[in-house]
């Protein structure tokens, strides 16, 4: 059995809706959460040579669940057959690589190592950005990356252990 205290006034539900529970009830009726850009899972790694490292690679990227691993140091010559370059790339996943610039008066590059790759999920789109500045004392890989219609810059950077620290950037 419920009593009330002689001074108070009991509770009586309103029968009309004020206009701010109105107003309130409206958006939440007809607004839509925003769902914002995926979540995009990112990796970085040194590889010391990516040649013939196509399964622990992969087994990286799968383990992380991750959605785009970018590469330093993959050591992937520029003339290399397509199959190798492809290699350190899981099915269902692409690769772009920048190369170790060569020297003008031997062809060669200039020293072992370097090389850049950004290998990315096929269901994501990208590709390499162009610039004009052409960096010296480090290795520099742009990508777009498009996230749902967002379109996403990425940087690969790589400086050798042989370059001024000074003259970084």
């Amino acid at each position: 059995l419920w009593a009330r205290q002689p001074c108070c006034t009991p509770f009586r539900p309103r029968r009309a809706r004020s206009l701010l529970s109105s107003l309130i009830a409206f958006l939440l009726l007809t607004v839509e959460s925003n769902p914002g850009p995926s979540a995009v899972r990112f990796g970085v790694l040194n590889a010391g040579s990516a040649v013939h490292k196509g399964a622990l690679i992969d087994d990286l990227i799968r383990d992380n669940r991750l959605d785009v691993l970018t590469v330093c140091e993959s050591w992937i010559k520029d003339d290399e057959p397509d199959v190798i370059k492809s290699d350190i790339a899981p099915s269902n996943f692409s690769v772009l690589h920048v190369h170790r610039p060569r020297e003008a008066v031997t062809g060669r590059s200039k020293t072992k190592g370097g090389g850049l790759a950004f290998i990315y999920n096929r269901d994501l789109s990208a590709q390499a950005v162009k610039t004009r500045f052409s960096p010296t004392s480090f290795e520099l890989q742009l990508v777009g990356l498009r996230v749902n219609k967002i379109l996403v810059k990425v940087a690969n950077v790589y400086r050798p252990p042989d370059s001024s620290k000074t003259n970084f950037i």
